[in-house]
């Protein structure tokens, strides 16, 4: 799961743009983004699942998509 902010273009607590998650350079399967339970405004929580093919390592890379603006480079997530 990611939360992320920043994501302005919503319809209620959805992102009205579509949003993509690729990990260590593979696409995840994004099961659900939105609010989420009791969340603060403007955050929204993005639930993936992590690709099996992803290579174990504490620095894999993390790329959040909506729409066609990505997160910045560096964002990083331990892989067992």
């Amino acid at each position: 799961m990611l939360l992320a902010t920043g994501v302005s273009a919503s319809v209620g607590p959805n992102p009205a743009l579509p949003v993509s998650v690729q990990i260590g350079g593979l696409n995840a399967e994004v099961l659900s983004a939105d609010a989420g339970p009791e969340s603060i405004a403007g955050v929204v929580q993005v639930k993936f699942r992590i690709p099996t093919n992803v290579a174990p390592g504490y620095t894999t890379p993390v790329v959040l998509t909506v729409g066609t603006v990505s997160s910045q480079p560096g964002v990083t997530l331990a892989v067992q």
